[in-house]
């Protein structure tokens, strides 16, 4: 604490604000990071969805055949 005393108050104020400002990137760093896990997800239960609406069409028409 004795540095930051003989500092200047703009710099002293900089160095100190560093440790909020990184926890707050590291945080959205994770928000998004799931945000895109879960939007992979959903893309990838609609083509389960789509896939599984084709293969009962298949079968329907096999059934009606």
């Amino acid at each position: 604490m004795i540095f930051l005393k003989k500092m200047q108050v703009a710099n002293a104020i900089s160095i100190i604000s560093l440790g909020p400002s990184l926890l707050a990137i590291i945080g959205i760093l994770f928000v998004v990071s799931n945000i895109n896990e879960k939007s992979t997800q959903a893309e990838l239960s609609l083509d389960i969805v789509k896939l599984a609406s084709l293969f009962d069409a298949v079968a329907h028409t096999h059934a009606v055949e």
